[in-house]
């Protein structure tokens, strides 16, 4: 009788967490469309952006703003107000301007180096980026990306 939830309960432990389940393409897709979801409801929502629902060890969302700058970046708070073109990897790739660019472009894939959360040295990275419109009409810039993505 005692394990007659047990099911229910993975279940529910599994749907609370909304971060890809897997390191694939295909899952990072979906994160960055469920948080474009999310900001196109609400704005930048860096408040929930930020809880372990989204943000887990390698996985965050971050979100530019319309002027090209960041807003959201829970794995390091301290680059909110950087302006993309600031954003330049270790190879001199400036990835941020390439975010804006695919970003208003449609959408899709930016190759760059970056460091995983809570480490200095740089590791190969895909992010996928979107380009959304907030309820109130402000123009945002989210994605994600994934270390070595399959």
């Amino acid at each position: 009788m005692r394990f007659r939830f047990l099911p229910l309960l993975l279940l529910v432990a599994c749907a609370s967490s909304i971060t890809p389940k897997s390191n694939s393409r295909e899952e990072i897709v979906a994160y960055v469309n469920r948080a474009a979801d999310l900001v196109r409801a609400r704005g930048a929502a860096c408040a929930t952006l930020a809880t372990p629902e989204w943000y887990s060890g390698d996985w965050y969302i971050f979100v530019f703003d319309g002027e090209g700058r960041t807003v959201c970046h829970p794995a390091k708070p301290e680059m909110v107000g950087t302006p993309a073109a600031d954003l330049v990897d270790p190879n001199g790739k400036r990835f941020g301007d390439e975010f804006l660019r695919v970003a208003s472009a449609g959408g899709g894939w930016v190759e760059y180096a970056w460091p995983r959360p809570g480490e200095t040295a740089s590791a190969a990275k895909s992010a996928y980026v979107r380009q959304v419109t907030s309820a109130d009409g402000k123009t945002y810039v989210v994605g994600s990306g994934g270390y070595e993505p399959r």
